[in-house]
């Protein structure tokens, strides 16, 4: 508190008075908040392309209080964002994919700046590619063997085929913040989380629909498979055919000895 006083060119002297000021040498304390949530994999922090950024500053009890938050990716550049709350004015979003520096500061109503401070995230943006994963049934398709499934192992109607004693398994693969879960949906089913390779129970067609979810919220387009279900036993037969290529008409014990 400082006491006043004035007099004049008489002598006459006023009562005195007292004038209070509080001295405000902080900055305010800052934070970066966003409206979505972050992913870190123990080394690198990610963000998606829909998260919004904002300064959050609060200065010291009986402060002068905060004036403007300001953020940015360039240093030099610093955008002005509100006054260290939350509101849609104050949000900054980025652009791009791939690693970032993100700065951000504030300042108070008497002009004390807070030290810029710098946050290092990764913008993912793109979703997860959702796959077949192959299983170890090995199919003889034109007399080409190869590894179950394969998009050349169809029928003429385009459906994957398959038997009741075989399962079918998915993946998902990001390059990102990584897979965070992979769902399907069986028919006219609702999406269940994938957990483990489907199991064909039934003589019927499966239509499979796969997506995945990243782990900043980025979601597949749903794919579709179409999968055939082969319950149908093969039926074969024994041929005897004797020393001159004659078939036999039967294929009983006593001709097989005949022909022998």
């Amino acid at each position: 508190a400082l006491p006043i006083w004035g007099f004049d060119n008489s002598g006459n002297l006023e009562l005195p008075k007292t004038f209070s000021v509080i001295v405000d040498n902080t900055a305010p304390d800052t934070m970066i908040k966003t409206t979505e949530p972050l992913y870190n994999d123990g080394a690198i922090l990610y963000c998606s392309s829909n998260t919004k950024w904002y300064v959050s500053a609060a200065d010291i009890l009986g402060g002068s209080g905060t004036a403007a938050g300001y953020i940015g990716t360039d240093l030099n550049s610093l955008k002005m964002s509100g006054n260290g709350k939350e509101s849609e004015q104050t949000y900054v979003s980025l652009d791009g994919e791939g690693p970032v520096n993100l700065y951000y500061t504030a300042i108070d109503n008497v002009g004390n700046l807070a030290p810029i401070k710098m946050l290092a995230v990764t913008i993912d943006k793109t979703a997860p590619v959702v796959s077949i994963a192959n299983s170890n049934r090995l199919i003889n398709k034109d007399e080409e063997y190869m590894v179950f499934p394969s998009d050349t192992v169809v029928d003429e109607e385009g459906r994957v085929i398959v038997s009741t004693s075989e399962t079918v398994s998915f993946a998902a693969k990001d390059e990102l913040s990584g897979v965070d879960a992979i769902y399907i949906k069986v028919n006219d089913g609702e999406y269940t989380k994938y957990v483990e390779p489907v199991r064909f129970t039934q003589n019927a067609v499966y239509k499979i629909e796969v997506k995945a979810i990243d782990n900043v919220g980025n979601v597949s387009e749903p794919v579709m498979y179409t999968f055939y279900v082969d319950q149908i036993t093969p039926n074969s037969e024994v041929e005897i055919i004797d020393r001159s290529g004659n078939l036999l008409p039967t294929t009983t014990s006593e001709n097989a000895k005949d022909a022998l």
